[in-house]
C-alpha cells in the first residue's frame, strides 16, 4: 500500500495518537527542557571571558554575574513575603582569570568555580576579588583558587532568617585575607561551613563573625606574620585541620587563632572549639590561642560564656617567645584541654598572661574555670599554667572547686611552709575572700567559712619527731553594738604529742586577721583585709594543710 506524504502524517500508534504530533511534541518538551537547563546557569566563556591569564577578565565575570541575577529558580512566599529567593549561578570553566577591580556578587547567585585561578591584577594585596556584603543568604560556592588578593571574599548578610553560606573547595594563595565575614552585626543568626579548603602564605585565612562557623577537612599554612591565621569573634568549630607554621618574621608574635568576644551581647555561647586538628612544629611552632575574651559572670545574662575548647589534638607550641597553648590578654569562661598530646617545652605552661594582663584582677567566679585532664599536661620540668590561674583550675585529679572563691589559692586543699622569726613560734599566712551579703537588714561578712588546719610541727633538737594536731577554724559573722564584725575562731579537735621525748605540742596560740605574727581575731564591715595568719608552736621546719569545709562558693 502506497501512502501520500499527508497520509504519513496520518499514521497512528497502536494507542491511536498521531505519531508526527507526538515527535513534535516531544521535540518542544526537549527544547524547553534545554533551555530551562541554560537560563539557570550563566558560562563567562560564552560572553567572551579568556580565562588564558593573559588578559583581564573582570568585566566578562560582572556581566555574568548580572546575567544569572535574572535568571529565577525558585521562591517560597511565607506569611505573604518572600522567604527565599534563589537566582542563577555562573560558571567559571578551568582557567586563570584575571581580576583587575572588585566584583560584586548580589543575593542569590552562586558560583561554581571549582576549576577557576583568580589572579589579582596586579597581584600585591591591593584588591578584593568577590564582594557578597550584605548579599549572602543561602548560597553555595564551589572551589575557587584565589592569588594575590587583599580578600579573596567579602561575605555577610543583614537576613537574620536561615542564613546558610557553603564554601567547599576554596584556595588561597599569597593573600592578605582569604573569607571575611565583615562584622558580627551582618553575621548573626549565619550557618558558615568551609570544607575542603587550602591556605597557603595567606596572612589570614577567616575573619569569622558568625553565630556558627565551621571549618572543617582543610590546611592552613602560616606566614610567620605578627597576627593569627584566624580571627574569631563568633562561634567556630575546627576539625580536621592540618596548621602547618613558617618561620617567625623579624620582632613577630605569630599564632593561629585571635579569639575575642562581642562587647554587649548576650546571645549566647562563643568562642573556639578545636577537634582532631594538629599543629605542627615545622619551621617552629607557635600558640594555638591569644585570647582577648573577657568571661560573662553575670546570671542574668543566661551564662552568655565565652569558651576554649581543645580536644584530640596534636600540639606543639614551643618555639615563640611566647612559649604556651594559650595566651590570656583576658579570661573567658571556659578553659579546657584534654586528650591532646605533642606538649613539650612550654616554658611558660599551657595557659599564660600577657604582660599587659593582670590576672590578679579578676575576682574568682564559678562562672571561670580552666579545666586541663592528664594526658594534656606535658613535661613535669616546666609549669602547667602561671601560679594565680590554680584558683581557677579543675583538673581530673583535683576536682573540687567549690571553695575558689573563698581560698583564693584556688587549691582544694593546699600545704603551707611555715616562716619562723625564733626556734619556737612559726607561722603560715593565706587569704580567704570577704564578702557581703544581707541579713535582716544587717550585713553579715562571710557567714559559715570553716575549714580544718592539720598542723605538723617540728621543734628545735626535736627534728624528725614532730607534733601533730588538728584544728577547726571559722569566720563567724556577728554584732558588737557598734558595728558588724567578722570574727575568727579556733578549736582543737586533736593533738598528738611529738619530740624525742613525745613532750611537744603542734598548739595554736593565735588566729587573726592579718601578716603579722600578732593581730586582731575581729575585723570591721569596712575592712578589706583577706590575708588569715596561724601561730602556732614549731620552727621552719613545720607546715600547715588545709582542708576547706564550707565557703563562698555561690552554688544555689
Amino acid at each position: 500500500m502506497n501512502l501520500s506524504k499527508t497520509d504519513a502524517r496520518m499514521v497512528l500508534d497502536r494507542d491511536g495518537i498521531n505519531i508526527s504530533e507526538k515527535i513534535g511534541n516531544l521535540k518542544e518538551r526537549l527544547a524547553d527542557t534545554a533551555e530551562g537547563t541554560l537560563e539557570k546557569s550563566v558560562n563567562v566563556l560564552a560572553l567572551g571571558a579568556i580565562g588564558k591569564n593573559v588578559s583581564d577578565d573582570t568585566e566578562f565575570i560582572r556581566q555574568a554575574v548580572t546575567k544569572a541575577l535574572t535568571y529565577k529558580v525558585e521562591s517560597n512566599k511565607v506569611g505573604g513575603s518572600t522567604y527565599y529567593t534563589g537566582n542563577g549561578t555562573v560558571k567559571i570553566p578551568a582557567g586563570i582569570y584575571g581580576i583587575s577591580s572588585t566584583v560584586t556578587v548580589p543575593k542569590g547567585v552562586n558560583i561554581d568555580m571549582r576549576e577557576a585561578i583568580f589572579v589579582a591584577v596586579p597581584a600585591d594585596k591591593t584588591i578584593d576579588c568577590f564582594n557578597m556584603e550584605l548579599n549572602a543568604f543561602r548560597n553555595n560556592h564551589l572551589g575557587g583558587t584565589f592569588v594575590g588578593f587583599n580578600r579573596a571574599i567579602a561575605v555577610s548578610t543583614n537576613n537574620r532568617n536561615t542564613s546558610k553560606i557553603n564554601f567547599d573547595g576554596i584556595s588561597t594563595f599569597s593573600c592578605q585575607t582569604g573569607i571575611d565575614t565583615i562584622s558580627f552585626e551582618f553575621s548573626r543568626s549565619t550557618l558558615l561551613t568551609v570544607k575542603n579548603f587550602l591556605s597557603v602564605n595567606t596572612n589570614q585565612f577567616i575573619k569569622a563573625h558568625c553565630d556558627m562557623t565551621h571549618l572543617t577537612d582543610g590546611w592552613i599554612n602560616h606566614t610567620g606574620y605578627n597576627g593569627a591565621s584566624i580571627y574569631n569573634k563568633g562561634y567556630t568549630k575546627i576539625d580536621n585541620v592540618v596548621f602547618v607554621p613558617a618561620p617567625t618574621q623579624k620582632g613577630a608574635r605569630p599564632r593561629w587563632i585571635d579569639n575575642y568576644s562581642v562587647d554587649g551581647e548576650a546571645l549566647g555561647e562563643r568562642g573556639i572549639k578545636l577537634e582532631h586538628c594538629r599543629f605542627g612544629g615545622e619551621e617552629g611552632s607557635m600558640p594555638l590561642v591569644f585570647n582577648y575574651a573577657k568571661a560573662d559572670t553575670n546570671p542574668d545574662n543566661g551564662y552568655c560564656a565565652t569558651v576554649i575548647d581543645i580536644d584530640n589534638c596534636i600540639l606543639f607550641s614551643s618555639s615563640t617567645v611566647d612559649s604556651a597553648v594559650i595566651v590570656l590578654f583576658d579570661i573567658p569562661n571556659r578553659i579546657s584541654i584534654k586528650n591532646s598530646s605533642g606538649i613539650h617545652n612550654l616554658s611558660k605552661g599551657l595557659v599564660t598572661c600577657d604582660s599587659s594582663f593582670d590576672s590578679k584582677l579578676i575576682t574568682t567566679s564559678r562562672f571561670i574555670s580552666i579545666s586541663i585532664d592528664s594526658s594534656a599536661k606535658g613535661s613535669t620540668s616546666f609549669p602547667l599554667m602561671d601560679d594565680d590561674l590554680h584558683r581557677f583550675l579543675m583538673t581530673d585529679d583535683t576536682p573540687y572547686n567549690a571553695f575558689r572563691q573563698t581560698f583564693k589559692d584556688g587549691k582544694f586543699f593546699k600545704r603551707y611552709k611555715a616562716v619562723s622569726s625564733d626556734e619556737s613560734k612559726a607561722k603560715v599566712t593565706f587569704k580567704i575572700k570577704t564578702q557581703t551579703s544581707s541579713a535582716s537588714g544587717i550585713d553579715q561578712e562571710n557567714q559559715g567559712v570553716a575549714f580544718l588546719a592539720s598542723i605538723s610541727s617540728a621543734i628545735v633538737g626535736s627534728y624528725g619527731y614532730k607534733a601533730q594536731s588538728l584544728y577547726l577554724i571559722t569566720v563567724t559573722g556577728g554584732h558588737d553594738r557598734s558595728s558588724v564584725k567578722k570574727r575568727l575562731n579556733y578549736g582543737l579537735i586533736a593533738s598528738h604529742a611529738g619530740g624525742a621525748s613525745f613532750d611537744t605540742q603542734a598548739d595554736i596560740t593565735s588566729v587573726h586577721w592579718g601578716k603579722d605574727y600578732t593581730g586582731n581575731k575581729d575585723a570591721d564591715l569596712s575592712s578589706k583585709e583577706e590575708n588569715v595568719t596561724i601561730v602556732f608552736n614549731g620552727n621552719i621546719s613545720s607546715s600547715v594543710t588545709i582542708l576547706p569545709l564550707h565557703g563562698i562558693d555561690n552554688y544555689s
